[in-house]
């Protein structure tokens, strides 16, 4: 079995694996086998720019990455605070460890009409979400380690990236970027999974991510 692996910087990675995934030309053979290649991984859905702490988060095991402690909700200290909020019109959670964002999770029945709503409401799932993280991250290491070939895939980060600890800088999209990512995850990864046969990808652009994959099954 393989596997396509999101190491971020956002949803976009793992979206494309899903349309993949769905597409109407696959007939059931191939659509179950592409179902089980696009398994749900901790990094998925997060907005997480900071690529030496995504390594840090897999190193550690994802812990903390749901963790209360760790988390910010407004875009200045204080009860006056604002909140960030998604165009969606739910609220942004940003954890603080690892520098990254959550974006579809938390507070997702709640709406700017509700108000100055507290955080005994935004983190009422905390629990739920906990568990549903740490079976992801004991998935992610005992899928990675068992696959046939594991595909690893980062974007590079965006400039509509809302993150309290991500500017966006155009310089930073030249030649040298895309190689220091590309170097990093190919000396972190060597150290955390010597054993397992993998690829890497580090994308540009978000239209290269569909063409990649559709050359890869």
């Amino acid at each position: 079995m393989i596997f396509f692996v999101s190491l971020g910087s956002n949803c976009q990675v793992k979206l494309n694996i899903r349309w993949i995934v769905d597409l109407n030309w696959a007939n059931d053979t191939r659509k179950k086998k592409l179902k089980q290649s696009c398994e749900s991984f901790p990094l998925d859905y997060l907005v997480a720019p900071d690529l030496e702490l995504v390594l840090s988060s897999i190193e550690n095991k994802f812990e903390n990455l749901i963790d209360k402690k760790y988390f910010i909700t407004k875009e200045n200290e204080g009860e006056k605070g604002k909140y960030y909020w998604h165009n969606w019109n739910h609220p942004w959670v940003f954890n603080t460890k690892y520098k990254l964002s959550f974006i579809h999770h938390f507070g997702r029945n709640l709406t700017k009409e509700d108000g100055d709503f507290d955080k005994k409401n935004l983190f009422k799932d905390t629990d739920t979400l906990n568990k549903k993280f740490n079976d992801r991250g004991e998935k992610f290491f005992d899928y990675i380690n068992k696959a046939k070939k594991v595909y690893f895939m980062r974007l590079l980060p965006e400039k509509e990236m809302i993150n309290p600890y991500f500017t966006f800088d155009r310089n930073k999209y030249k030649y040298n970027t895309y190689k220091k990512e590309l170097d990093l995850l190919q000396t972190k990864l060597k150290i955390l999974f010597p054993n397992i046969n993998y690829e890497i990808k580090v994308f540009t652009h978000r239209t290269q991510i569909k063409p990649y994959i559709l050359s890869k099954i």
